[in-house]
């Protein structure tokens, strides 16, 4: 999730249409509701770190607690910067971490699609 529409974006994953999330914590509520039996439980969620360090795979302590509270599934290289991301990471109940195709109506209704080109128009999602 970009916290800032940007039509520089669109041109950068090439597309006309991006989603707009109108209440981000019930969707990522929803979204968790949907992993289910996937996820032991929403591990944070939190913006983007756009820095070129590297932060090695090691726990600090024995709680997930990694060093500088940055945890690597929250950092890319500077060059991203511009998609200021948030991220919502969940904790796997297996070690086997496989795609999964989350469908949840009550997560797509926190969403409009948005065509700029179309003189800013926006549709609600229907399912």
């Amino acid at each position: 999730m970009s916290t800032q529409f940007d039509p520089a974006l669109l041109e950068r994953f090439e597309c006309d249409s991006c989603l707009i999330i109108k209440n981000y914590k019930k969707f990522i509520y929803h979204i968790g509701r949907a992993l289910g039996h996937y996820v032991d439980r929403l591990y944070a969620v939190r913006d983007v770190d756009y820095d070129n360090r590297v932060i090695r795979g090691r726990y600090r302590d024995g709680k997930n607690n990694w060093e500088n509270n940055r945890h690597p599934a929250f950092i890319k290289p500077p060059e991203y910067s511009i998609e200021r991301e948030v991220r919502a990471v969940w904790i796997p109940k297996s070690a086997v971490i496989e795609p999964v195709i989350v469908t949840s109506i009550d997560a797509a209704a926190q969403c409009e699609l948005y065509f700029p080109s179309r003189t800013g128009s926006k549709l609600a999602i229907e399912l």
